[in-house]
């Protein structure tokens, strides 16, 4: 915390993000305690303001990446469902090759 007397004639605490934006300079201009007074809530509540877009702005990564991996997981599923599919395909496939050429008795010369 930085502690404002020098301007005000009284301790006002300002956070040092309120220091940093250019405005910290009409602090010299202040004619009194009253428009100091003013002046640091302003500066709190533009603080305020860019403490909230960071909470959204963390909370819409936070569900950024749950969407993500969601989406890859559910991806994941689809494709081993997939692949579970075109073995089970080709499995079938090549009983009916086999049944096929037992029924012509190709293979049967080969026991």
């Amino acid at each position: 915390m930085i502690v404002i007397s020098q301007y005000c004639g009284r301790a006002l605490p300002v956070s040092m993000d309120v220091l940093s934006c250019p405005w910290h300079q009409l602090l010299q201009v202040c004619n009194g305690y009253a428009d100091c007074q003013v002046f640091v809530a302003w500066c709190r509540y533009v603080d305020a303001q860019r403490c909230k877009a960071a909470r959204y702005s963390q909370a819409l990564g936070i569900y950024r990446r749950q969407l993500l991996k969601e989406g890859a997981t559910k991806w994941l599923s689809v494709s081993s469902d997939l692949s579970q599919l075109r073995m089970k395909c080709a499995t079938e496939k090549g009983v009916q090759v086999i049944t096929a050429l037992f029924s012509h008795g190709f293979l049967l010369c080969n026991f």
